[in-house]
């Protein structure tokens, strides 16, 4: 037997229920203004990893370009597509770079993608402005 419910006689509701959803309406309301509130600045101090330098990142990299007309170089020498497996395994390297011409084509790019894909290479792509 419940001392703060009400029960309607004549309706048979209980009066206490109907209060429920106001209540879930005013606790949206509080969460609304307690999280727009401009005096209140969420700032934590949270220290931040240090970013390693892009520079030596490349450096351990293979370097791999696709010219314009689809050529392909493995860190600077002249390489056909499919010499690039042997080409990456004798590089050694877990990641290698590519540096694409702006308007090579997709193909180009999806094929030296998959390559390093089947030698589980990770690989980092790299846009050039056309010459």
């Amino acid at each position: 037997m419940s001392h703060f419910a009400y029960t309607d006689e004549s309706t048979g509701t209980d009066e206490a229920n109907s209060l429920i959803p106001l209540i879930d309406f005013l606790f949206i309301l509080i969460i609304f203004f307690l999280t727009s509130d401009p005096r209140i600045e969420g700032a934590i101090d949270l220290p931040l990893p240090p970013v390693p330098d892009p520079s030596a990142a490349a450096a351990s990299a293979t370097q791999l370009e696709v010219d314009l007309a689809g050529n392909l170089t493995v860190d600077g020498v002249a390489c056909e597509l499919d010499q690039l497996p042997t080409a990456l395994e004798r590089a050694a390297k877990p990641s290698a770079l590519l540096r694409i011409a702006k308007d090579a084509t997709v193909e180009d790019l999806a094929k030296v993608n998959d390559i390093c894909n089947r030698a589980n290479v990770k690989l980092a792509l790299a846009v050039r402005k056309a010459d």
